[in-house]
């Protein structure tokens, strides 16, 4: 079995070197980990976790509050009487040339649905997140039905040429 991180994730070390430190952790907790757990262990210098953190605390401080800043942003919701509640922000996603991966940035929802380049952008990233909750869950097979509707909207948007590639 090898290991890869996923595509745009900022990585500092091998992702088979992360999985051994992490499954070392794992056994001391009893088959559980948690966050603060890999803090802890990648506080140690000699760690192989050590080099995917910032130490540096004024850094480490000014990413949590960006980290903050897009929480903030998902959790504003829209409510009217009688409806669900509903996101009042969007987050769009573009390749950039100047980045390896992808920039996003997040628009009021009433801005993006007249704009067919930003719906289209807002679709993409929809039918990505789908096959991504796909494979997570894909060993369960309560959830075959959906799977196999998953299957088929990503196959006919394909189809409608409304992704290009991911």
């Amino acid at each position: 079995m090898s290991f890869a991180w996923k595509a745009g994730y900022p990585a500092r070390i091998d992702a088979s070197k992360a999985v051994e430190s992490l499954d070392q952790i794992r056994t001391s907790n009893g088959g559980a980990i948690a966050a603060e757990d890999i803090v802890e262990a990648a506080r140690d210098p000699s760690s192989a976790l050590h080099a995917q953190f910032s130490w540096d605390d004024a850094l480490a401080a000014e990413e949590f509050r960006r980290v903050q800043a897009r929480t903030l942003l998902r959790s504003i919701l829209v409510v009217e009487e009688g409806q669900p509640p509903r996101p009042y922000f969007i987050t769009i996603e573009e390749h950039r040339e100047e980045r390896s991966n992808r920039f996003s940035y997040v628009r009021l929802v009433e801005d993006v649905l007249p704009s067919q380049t930003l719906v289209h952008e807002v679709l993409e990233r929809a039918l990505r997140e789908l096959e991504s909750w796909r494979a997570k869950y894909a060993q369960l097979a309560q959830l075959s039905q959906v799977h196999k509707a998953i299957d088929r909207e990503v196959e006919r948007q394909k189809k409608k040429k409304l992704v290009e590639t991911y």
